[in-house]
């Protein structure tokens, strides 16, 4: 009798399983469109890898690759593939279900041997009913990782990413999640709509945010995706003097070796930026981070694009607590402060120090190539109808609980007034990149944002076209997500929007785009403004908010030239930092 017990206990805890597996409560879109094509606007979206024209134009680096976009980034062409799911995700899956089922063979044997009541046929159904409980509670999983990493000893077998695989493959992407028809909270204006809830992952940034009060999300991002440019930029020939303190040896040497064939690496845009795995350990804090990207090389005489995906993986000493945002979202010495090149060994020339431990900052320690692709580059292309517009609404399964909290700290916010206030600066971007004047840009947004902006824009000058933009109309925001750390509070809404949208040459005749059938789309904006902000003097979006001057003399630094100060740092009002596309935007 007492060996049904063990069954009977086994499938109680299953049931939850069960339920999950059973269908019904899980919605999982797919992650992107296999053939993506649009029109261009700040929202451009990535496109399939059957495509075979490319875009240029401003996505959180994404436009679409047969668009011509102002989002966050650039012309922005996109694999088709899923960083986070397929194929990938099964060998991890079926790799640490190996793992799993190992110990559970040695757990069982240890049982059998001392209570003879078990036997193997009690020892297979448990098994069983424990794999499927593991590949479907985080919290177990979770439990499981942190077993395994102690067992280790330190941070470096990628344990935890191995078992967020063999999740997201039987349950799903860890950012999809239940959706609820016909919901009604949480934005600005239009009809009800569809939701997707994402679930709670096993492992998200809160753990590092105990051993570090002072990480902030935002200024990471621009870190991480400014040191990837850089040092894809430095990768042909090997010389990183750039970014050396910030590569461990193995990094450098992948990058170097990636980089042999290329005479010169351009162009770089970075479509999306996930993290993956977020782990905060005795020694040491790791955080795998997945970017899709295209970028354009020189080779043999010959510009060729690659398309991109793959995962880098960031390790600093445990215990080190990150520095003000003016400090960390730069490439200079993580110790002094020092700007200027680096030698090979990555030794400071001002203070002598050096970050090959990672004992002063973030350091790269591995780099995984998931997927390459070949493309031709080209600043022209069709316009198209914008595809995941009709895909539910991303929000975070805390958001009620991080809006509340965020109410509690400013009783007085005006949502209706935010809104409009984000309306007002996705109309000023349009405007000034129909006109190609990245100045009318740099009062709005993040130096990492403009400086990817402004590129473009004087791109189409040096081409001689034209994206113009016309007959815009804003349907409605939704908010998607609200979080707030030691520096920062960040707010997410989803964009719905259309326009009119052609590109043509300095002479007025259409090269692109439909001038009688506007673009529908949709994106995700976030904006950031800093905790215990000053007061803005007027309206931020016409004015200078620290002098209340007209924002005709905001240099690219960003500062104010009437009373000089930098304007962009969230420091007054909320700026805008990332734009992301529907298909690939994860709620954290």
């Amino acid at each position: 009798m007492n060996r049904w017990i063990y069954v009977l206990v086994y499938w109680w805890l299953c049931l939850p399983a069960w339920a999950r597996l059973g269908g019904g409560s899980r919605y999982r879109s797919s992650s992107r469109s296999s053939s993506r094509s649009s029109g261009s606007s700040w929202g451009s979206s990535s496109s399939g890898r059957s495509s075979s024209s490319s875009s240029w134009g401003w996505s959180s680096g994404s436009s679409s690759s047969s668009s011509h976009s102002y989002s966050s980034g650039s012309s922005y062409h996109s694999s088709g593939g899923s960083g986070h799911g397929g194929f990938f995700d099964f060998i991890e899956g079926l790799f640490t279900l190996c793992l799993i089922g190992l110990g559970l063979v040695v757990l069982f044997y240890v049982l059998m041997r001392f209570h003879k009541s078990l036997n193997a046929q009690m020892v297979f159904v448990g098994m069983a009913g424990w794999i499927i409980l593991a590949v479907t509670h985080p919290w177990l999983l979770g439990f499981l990782a942190l077993l395994g990493v102690m067992f280790a000893g330190k941070y470096e077998w990628d344990n935890l990413d191995l078992l967020g695989g063999i999740q997201r493959f039987f349950a799903g992407d860890g950012s999809a999640g239940t959706r609820i028809r016909n919901f009604t909270d949480g934005g600005s204006g239009g009809p009800n709509y569809d939701v997707e809830i994402s679930q709670p992952r096993p492992l998200v940034y809160s753990q590092l945010l105990k051993q570090d009060p002072n990480f902030s999300l935002p200024i990471f991002r621009e870190f991480a995706v400014l040191l990837y440019c850089q040092a894809m930029q430095e990768m042909p020939g090997g010389k990183f003097s750039h970014t050396v303190p910030y590569l461990s040896p193995g990094a450098a040497k992948q990058l170097t070796q990636r980089g042999a064939p290329f005479e010169k690496v351009r162009d770089i845009v970075v479509g999306s930026f996930q993290l993956k795995n977020v782990s905060a350990g005795y020694n040491r804090s790791v955080m795998r981070v997945f970017f899709e990207s295209n970028y354009v090389v020189e080779k043999e005489g010959r510009l060729q694009g690659y398309i991109a995906e793959e995962t880098w993986t960031f390790e600093r000493k445990a215990g080190v607590l990150s520095k003000e945002p003016k400090a960390v979202a730069t490439l200079n010495c993580p110790c002094c402060g020092y700007g200027g090149e680096f030698p090979s060994n990555g030794v400071c020339p001002q203070c002598s120090s050096t970050n090959i431990k990672a004992e002063f900052g973030w350091q790269v320690t591995n780099i995984q190539v998931i997927f390459t692709e070949e493309f031709e580059p080209n600043l022209v292309e069709g316009g198209g109808i914008e595809e995941g517009t009709d895909l539910p609404v991303k929000v975070h399964f805390e958001l009620g609980r991080r809006k509340e909290d965020f109410m509690t700290r400013h009783p007085d916010f005006n949502w209706d007034a935010f809104w409009d206030k984000a309306s007002q600066i996705f109309l000023k971007l349009q405007e000034g990149w129909t006109e190609r004047d990245a100045s009318k840009c740099r009062p709005h947004e993040t130096d990492l944002l403009y400086r990817t902006h402004r590129y473009w824009i004087e791109e189409y000058q040096r081409k001689g076209k034209i994206n113009k933009l016309s007959d815009i109309k804003i349907d409605r925001w939704i908010l998607s997500n609200v979080i707030s750390d030691a520096y920062y509070e960040s707010i997410t809404g989803r964009v719905y929007a259309s326009m009119i949208d052609v590109t043509t040459d300095e002479n007025g005749r259409v090269l692109s785009g439909n001038p009688n059938k506007p673009r529908v789309f949709t994106e995700y904006w976030t904006f950031i403004r800093r905790i215990g902000h000053k007061e803005a003097k007027g309206d931020s979006v016409t004015s200078c908010p620290s002098c209340g001057a007209p924002l005709d003399k905001i240099n690219q630094a960003g500062q104010c030239e009437y009373c000089e100060t930098v304007v962009t740092l969230g420091d007054f009002d909320w700026v805008l930092t990332n734009i992301e596309q529907d298909e690939v935007y994860d709620v954290i």
